[in-house]
């Protein structure tokens, strides 16, 4: 049982825990200024990626306690909101790189 419950923590887990960028073709994207709502999105991103990163984290040390490795329906509910979060970290950090290189790449 364990051996499963500690299949299905691996299978939801990411190859990196901080996955690299998405490239974003240069020619889909302007250089230059950002505009309002992109430059409040480059303020608040870097606090979302920590704080999606962080729940992340907790259901993953969830997912390793005795008690929820042997509930085979908490450990699969877990490991879906585990995988949901991951989507979330991988769009934020697209956005990221999106908003990056329209500013030119520099920070």
């Amino acid at each position: 049982l364990e051996s499963q419950a500690a299949a299905t923590a691996e299978s939801a887990r990411p190859a990196a825990s901080n996955p690299p960028p998405t490239a974003v073709p240069a020619s889909a994207i302007k250089k230059g200024r950002l505009s309002y709502n992109e430059q409040r999105d480059w303020g608040l991103i870097e606090a979302q990626i920590q704080a999606a990163e962080a729940q992340a984290q907790e259901l993953e040390q969830q997912m390793k306690r005795p008690d929820m490795l042997a509930d085979h329906k908490g450990l699969g509910e877990l490991a879906h909101k585990l995988a949901v979060v991951h989507v979330e970290v991988a769009a934020l950090y697209e956005r990221w790189a999106q908003l990056e290189a329209k500013q030119g790449g520099t920070g």
